[in-house]
């Protein structure tokens, strides 16, 4: 979009789009019969995760941090803000929207966190080692600008049983819970941790 109309019209297509998404996220809840107390709460996990304290203040963090020597600290935060709050709300909205119990949210809260937090450590050793005939993009790109990588922090070993032990620990997350044995959410884990692409 920035490329065909600029920049200005794409962040307001940007901005249009995601106030539309609340709306739609709003009256979807409505038309599923949720209380106003049940969408405030559906609708306000969606906004903290997009806004300020979720994906808008890890990608300031993260475009503050290119070409800077960061730490294993202000990584995670970076990366918790950004494909963790998203993939972790993700998780847990139509949970939300179905009425699940508390203990369901949360284990559907961890394990979205935890999954976000491997697919990151994932996508940052393809853009390092990936093939861009598999990737559909060209690699290497994190290191030309500077990025804030697991990689770059930790280094490939090391990234490789952070991603190892965030999977294991997302599936661990659903211990205890209704959805412990679900194949689907142990099977998206799995293929977090072997996608190539």
């Amino acid at each position: 979009c920035h490329r065909e109309f600029g920049e200005c019209r794409a962040m307001l297509a940007g901005a249009g789009l995601l106030l539309e998404a609340f709306e739609l996220l709003e009256s979807s809840a409505a038309r599923l019969g949720l209380d106003p107390g049940e969408r405030e709460e559906t609708v306000a996990s969606v906004a903290a995760a997009v806004g300020g304290g979720g994906v808008v203040g890890g990608q300031v963090v993260d475009l503050e941090s290119e070409k800077k020597q960061v730490d294993g600290r202000t990584l995670e935060y970076i990366h918790s803000h950004k494909t963790g709050a998203l993939i972790r709300v993700s998780c847990t909205l139509g949970a939300r929207l179905a009425r699940a119990d508390r203990r369901t949210l949360e284990a559907l809260a961890a394990y979205g966190e935890k999954i976000g937090y491997a697919f990151q450590i994932v996508d940052d050793l393809l853009d390092e080692l990936g093939d861009s005939r598999d990737l559909g993009k060209e690699v290497g790109m994190d290191k030309a600008r500077g990025k804030a990588t697991f990689p770059a922090v930790y280094g490939v070993s090391e990234s490789r049983r952070l991603a190892a032990l965030a999977v294991e620990g997302a599936k661990e997350a659903l211990a205890g819970s209704a959805l412990e044995k679900d194949p689907v959410l142990a099977g998206i884990a799995g293929f977090i941790l072997a996608r190539q692409a």
